[in-house]
């Protein structure tokens, strides 16, 4: 059950400290830890309140409201947690072995840090509101029966173009990443950090390596061969800030690229929903699988934290991060509608009783 799973998460998350426990000292060594983008800051458990203003603090105060398990289990504790999409306490950094460092909070991983998961606080979606915004998800679900469903596949997103960079870029990127690169959008030195803020590519080749982000892939593949097998994904637009390095690539016609919004509303009127992560994840994620949908979960090896929980083929769709089984699983869905219903109806329910 849900209890169990949750106590297994997080047993599994905390055990590198299972043998020192967590100091003072590496509480400090997390807040300390550079290279990072967003800074930190520290959330505390003290007699069952929670003391902390960001967005995870508010939802930590909604958990510990409704705590489901015995009241001694809920501990005095503190916790760093890192105000950037991206984690930064990589794997293989003598300053973030667990030896040195405490956990901090993150939005999503890949296994390639030591930083822990939490419900998404960068576009919040589990504070106050999540009740709320769960039942109108819900909503738009109940009414729209499967067979009145249009018999496609639709993603509508924001533009995403990272890459990995120098020596860290493989740890967010393994499959993609440069010894250097230059960025559309220079805010931090990107060969030290890992990531850029915008595009990046070779930083004095133009080789396309953002082409490869997972959103662009899903999006190039739907131009190239969504009407032949049902996939309707586009982003809205491309805004301007990065307008001139795309065009620098593509040209001035990009139109294959981009379609009109899609909300939630509009999504259910859909069979098929893509969940293709930006920064590591999509903070709406939730969503695609409370309206009711088959969600086709394209694989970038980033998970966020009820991913452990979910099943492949049980309550979604795997699809390659490159995208290339995409048209053979839409087949596989199309000509197999009881099977792709109960996958829907799978992810749905998780959702709602969770």
């Amino acid at each position: 059950g849900i209890k169990q799973w949750v106590r297994a998460t997080v047993a599994e998350q905390l055990a590198p400290w299972n043998r020192t426990g967590i100091t003072t000292a590496m509480l400090r060594g997390a807040s300390n830890y550079e290279p990072r983008i967003g800074g930190s800051e520290h959330i505390e458990v003290k007699n069952g309140k929670v003391r902390g203003s960001c967005d995870w603090a508010k939802y930590m105060r909604r958990a510990a409201k409704a705590w489901p398990f015995k009241t001694e289990e809920l501990r005095d504790f503190i916790v760093v947690s890192e105000n950037a999409d991206w984690p930064f306490m990589m794997k293989g950094d003598p300053k973030a072995d667990p030896s040195r460092a405490g956990p901090a909070l993150t939005n999503a991983n890949n296994g390639n840090f030591w930083n822990i998961l939490m419900p998404v606080q960068s576009r919040p979606q589990f504070g106050d509101h999540f009740v709320a915004n769960r039942e109108r998800a819900l909503a738009l679900s109940r009414k729209m029966a499967w067979k009145e469903r249009k018999d496609l596949a639709v993603w509508r997103g924001n533009f995403g173009c990272t890459i990995g960079c120098g020596p860290r870029g493989a740890a967010y990127f393994p499959e993609n990443h440069l010894e250097a690169c230059r960025d559309d959008s220079p805010h931090w030195d990107i060969n030290q950090v890992g990531i850029p803020y915008g595009c990046g590519d070779h930083k004095y080749e133009q080789v396309g390596a953002w082409l490869k982000h997972w959103r662009v892939a899903l999006v190039r593949y739907s131009a190239a061969c969504g009407e032949g097998c049902g996939i309707d994904a586009k982003f809205p637009a491309i805004g301007t800030e990065h307008r001139p390095f795309v065009v620098n690539y593509t040209g001035k016609d990009y139109s294959a690229w981009t379609g009109g919004y899609m909300d939630d509303a509009k999504s259910a009127q859909h069979r098929y929903i893509f969940h293709v992560g930006n920064n590591g994840y999509a903070d709406r994620s939730w969503r695609m699988f409370a309206l009711g949908s088959v969600v086709l979960l394209v694989d970038s090896g980033w998970q966020e934290w009820f991913w452990s929980y979910l099943k492949p083929w049980v309550h979604y769709i795997p699809i390659r991060s490159d995208l290339a089984d995409a048209c053979d699983k839409m087949r596989w869905a199309r000509a197999n509608q009881g099977a792709a219903e109960a996958i829907a109806n799978r992810g749905r329910n998780y959702i709602e009783q969770c």
